[in-house]
């Protein structure tokens, strides 16, 4: 039996047709040609209310365009709600779109439509960015959070909003950080977890419902090698290849089966062993066997193989989506993207806002190259936008 979903789904539904509003419709809007990009620069598409492309506008593009003034030299990118962050070959950090809580981490809250630079912060080979906050991982080990803190996500000892970067509490050795909903997860050298921020669902890990400002470790796990953070769940890769899954689990977002929230890990059992996880919105999305493999709410526009673009399973099961030689995953805000060995992105779920930057506003219940990123390194899906690092310029921009 199927049923109209609710939840995080509305939500979704009511800021989209926020951002819709305030931009646009995609189709009048010009896409402006890309050119100058060297290797290892950025791209960015999508939903656009808040400058969060980067390309000096609030223009809705439904095909890839270049940050103004990145260039070459881009080594990691994040999309949050409404901001970008981006890793320079130097180690400094770049951020741009919303800043109503300090999340570009400049030292205001002025929005801006073009990339600017972190203040004081170098040496940084990662970034993710939450719905109002930003992480950075730093070539030492350290994490550094500015922007919201109201749920102690930048784990500083605080609940302080803070408009330039703070040091994680007491966190050394971490190799692997992941930005949520209000809420943070890191993974450290020797295998071990990290988590703080909010914790009203369990998300946290720890056997409680208490926010936590500064990190914790989730229980029981151990010889961890990635971790991802979503709206309400968490999810840990072990290194031998069985993910973990933990939190809000209302749309079956855990991968057990259930619609049971679980406050501490519990194993996934809808999939055999996986390579790499995404935490997305009610939703999770891994790569098992080369391909994606995704579970959680149809709501969320993830809707192959089902031809209907608005149903929840009452007992959730995996779907296997027929792409192949997959090397990373992302789960967006009813949308997401799967990279290929050669350079290829695929993306499949809501573009009615042009977030999967294949040059319509078409939903995609099967998917779809994205020809304008051609050499995809990496790729990173936001709630209503997202941001690449390609190798060299695209060839065609569909």
């Amino acid at each position: 039996m199927r049923h109209v979903c609710t939840g995080a789904a509305l939500t979704l539904l009511s800021a989209a047709a926020m951002v819709t509003a305030t931009v646009g419709p995609a189709a009048a809007i010009p896409v402006p040609p890309i050119g100058g990009l060297g290797t290892t620069g950025a791209l960015a598409w999508g939903a656009n209310p808040s400058g969060e492309l980067g390309d000096g506008t609030h223009a809705l593009r439904i095909s890839p365009v270049e940050p103004v003034g990145l260039g070459s030299g881009v080594m990691h990118v994040a999309a949050g709600w409404y901001h970008t962050l981006a890793v320079r070959d130097n180690g400094t950090v770049m951020a741009w779109g919303l800043n109503d809580s300090g999340q570009l981490g400049n030292g205001t809250t002025d929005e801006t439509v073009v990339p600017m630079p972190v203040s004081a912060l170098t040496g940084v080979i990662r970034v993710s960015a939450g719905n109002d906050h930003s992480l950075a991982l730093r070539s030492d080990g350290t994490v550094w959070a500015w922007g919201s803190n109201a749920h102690g996500q930048l784990g500083d000892g605080t609940v302080t909003d803070r408009l330039t970067p703070v040091r994680v509490f007491g966190l050394t050795g971490v190799t692997d950080i992941s930005a949520g909903v209000q809420f943070s997860l890191a993974r450290r050298s020797d295998g071990s977890m990290r988590a703080w921020g909010a914790n009203a669902v369990g998300q946290l890990g720890d056997g409680t419902f208490v926010d936590r400002s500064r990190p914790i470790a989730p229980v029981g796990l151990a010889n961890v090698i990635q971790v991802s953070a979503g709206q309400g769940h968490s999810l840990a890769l072990r290194a031998d290849g069985q993910a973990f899954a933990w939190g809000s689990n209302a749309l079956g977002a855990l991968g057990d089966g259930t619609t049971v929230d679980h406050f501490i890990p519990a194993p996934v059992t809808l999939v055999g062993p996986v390579s790499r996880i995404s935490a997305g919105f009610g939703s999770s999305l891994v790569v098992s066997g080369g391909k994606p493999v995704w579970w959680g709410d149809l709501c969320n526009g993830l809707v192959y193989p089902v031809d209907a673009p608005c149903n929840a399973e009452d007992e959730p099961s995996a779907h296997v989506v027929d792409i192949d030689q997959v090397i990373q995953v992302s789960a967006g805000g009813g949308y997401s993207f799967a990279l290929r060995s050669d350079g290829t992105l695929w993306g499949w779920g809501w573009n009615y806002i042009g977030q999967l930057g294949d040059g319509t506003t078409v939903l995609r219940t099967r998917p779809v190259r994205i020809l304008g990123a051609t050499g995809t390194l990496h790729v990173d899906a936001g709630v209503w936008h997202t941001a690449v690092v390609v190798a060299h310029p695209p060839v065609n921009q569909g």
